[in-house]
């Protein structure tokens, strides 16, 4: 837990950081062996990761909310 109440390990969050670090290494490596292919697939495997990371982000400021209105 954070001090604002919202938890750290949500799995929107957790899961959303993989795959932008996944999609980032697919679109490096795409890069060095010149594959446009593998460069787009990184490129939207890390969009998906960033939104989903936001989902996270934004379940977690909700619930961080709800809690504090509700004293916990």
């Amino acid at each position: 837990m954070s001090s604002s109440g919202a938890t750290i390990d949500n799995p929107d969050r957790r899961e959303g950081q993989w795959k932008e670090t996944v999609g980032s290494a697919k679109e490096s490596v795409g890069s060095l062996i010149g594959s446009q292919n593998l460069q787009q697939e990184g490129r939207d495997q890390s969009q998906e990761g960033q939104a989903q990371s936001a989902v996270g982000q934004a379940t977690d400021w909700v619930e961080g909310a709800v809690d504090r209105l509700r004293g916990t």
